[in-house]
């Protein structure tokens, strides 16, 4: 049964069209979150500078419980997540962002929970472009998960046939971008090793083309293929297993 707000707080002060598409996609899948916030948000004082920090956190907050639905997601929703991805990337890296040095991103991902949301809710200001991606970013996450709940998908685990296409992608993808990839496998080779190694070869990376990089690469896939990949590594993502996902990264990009 959906549960309903004594007043919808939330629709009337978020008037802009990116948090209003996110706000329509948060009653779809999670009604009950979207409830709790317009009651939440009632007690709050200084509603117009609090209300879209805490709207943000809130839809940051749900990815894990969004990871469930994401393993149904479509193909065409894969791609729309991470075309939206690479688009956003792709200006950072044009504008010569910091955040597009790995050793800014050690830096900043070593910090604790308490000092990691702070500044991630920072880096999404209203008004500005950060904010208006960050909020059609998570639309696109819950209208991948609304699918996944109301007209699933099932995906096989990748096999080997599916890692041989991806090596071979990412091969042909290396000899027109052989210096990304080195870096990319210098990476790779540095799991498992002291976090100072991993660190000062992330710090060669540009990570705004490694993300562009992992999008061409996954579109240059079949179809079913990247559905398989992505439901396997998308969710756990999601929760925040990065040893899993960088773990089936090398596996799929590395031969043994």
């Amino acid at each position: 049964m959906e549960v309903k707000p004594d007043r919808a707080v939330l629709d009337d002060y978020l008037r802009d069209e990116p948090s209003q598409q996110a706000l329509a996609r948060l009653k779809q899948v999670n009604p009950a979150l979207y409830a709790r916030l317009n009651r939440d948000v009632q007690k709050i004082p200084q509603m117009d500078a609090t209300l879209r920090p805490l709207f943000l956190e809130a839809l940051f907050g749900q990815l894990p419980d969004l990871a469930y639905y994401l393993q149904f997601a479509s193909a065409e929703n894969y791609s729309g997540i991470m075309r939206h991805i690479a688009e956003g990337l792709e200006k950072m890296h044009n504008q010569q962002s910091p955040w597009c040095r790995g050793a800014v991103v050690a830096d900043f991902l070593s910090q604790n929970e308490d000092e990691l949301i702070p500044a991630l809710l920072a880096e999404f200001t209203y008004p500005g472009p950060q904010y208006d991606w960050a909020m059609r970013f998570m639309t696109r996450l819950l209208e991948a998960a609304r699918q996944g709940q109301t007209q699933p998908v099932p995906h096989a685990s990748p096999g080997p046939q599916d890692e041989r296409l991806l090596q071979q992608a990412g091969l042909d993808f290396g000899t027109r971008n052989w210096s990304l990839a080195l870096q990319i496998a210098t990476f790779a080779h540095s799991e498992g090793q002291s976090y100072d190694q991993m660190r000062h070869v992330l710090a060669s990376i540009n990570v705004c083309e490694l993300g562009v990089a992992v999008h061409t690469v996954s579109e240059a896939l079949p179809e079913p293929v990247r559905a398989r990949l992505w439901a396997d590594l998308m969710p756990q993502l999601m929760i925040g297993n990065t040893p899993y996902a960088l773990s089936r990264i090398t596996d799929y990009f590395f031969i043994d």
